[in-house]
């Protein structure tokens, strides 16, 4: 995977990219991994090449950031594309979070993740 060039971050800074998949001809996810130049947990940027940022580059937007230490993973969409699957791996590893510990539980677990608009509109639009 080519890295991306200083001139297209857009909005956002960042090391490591680790994963990408094109879910359609306007999405492209990348998974972010590793010490972020700003400290920042590791990410998951959406980034449209049919859209332009004010550079003219491509878009690229934060998707979502993940919990203290965890890496984002695994992306995949239902055939519609209007449910994102998506894991937490490793979450807290190096100290300071429990999650997710809805359950009342302190024990950190990996975990998947489903992303759904509240209007069921297409993830990333």
């Amino acid at each position: 995977m080519q890295s991306v060039p200083a001139d297209m971050t857009v909005k956002v800074t960042c090391s490591a990219p680790v994963h990408r998949r094109r879910t359609s001809p306007m999405s492209i996810w990348i998974h972010i991994d590793g010490t972020q130049p700003s400290g920042e947990n590791d990410r998951m940027l959406a980034a449209d090449p049919t859209r332009l940022d004010g550079r003219g580059g491509p878009e690229v937007r934060r998707f979502l950031t993940g919990v203290v230490s965890c890496e984002v993973t695994g992306v995949i969409t239902t055939s519609d594309q209007r449910r994102m699957f998506l894991n937490l791996q490793h979450p807290g590893e190096s100290g300071g979070c429990t999650w997710p510990r809805m359950d009342g539980l302190t024990v950190r677990r990996s975990s998947t993740v489903v992303v759904v608009n509240d209007d069921g509109s297409v993830i990333g639009t």
